[in-house]
């Protein structure tokens, strides 16, 4: 497999590839977090109202 010197450190390439969308989704996660902890409420992202979660295609973020 391919290796390429990324920050000083030799890595493979493919699992360079790879890394870059899990660290990004780590991210995701935090700001989703943070986001929900200063709104103090519900994003939206699913509705329950129907006992099964359905997915909310409006937009979470309304300003009324």
């Amino acid at each position: 497999m391919t290796k390429k010197e990324i920050r000083g450190r030799s890595v493979n390439l493919l699992y360079a590839i790879m890394h870059v969308p899990e660290h990004f989704s780590v991210h995701t996660g935090q700001i989703i977090l943070l986001t929900k902890l200063i709104r103090a409420e519900s994003l939206d992202f699913y509705d329950f109202s129907f006992g099964a979660p359905l997915h909310n295609l409006r937009a979470p973020f309304r300003i009324d």
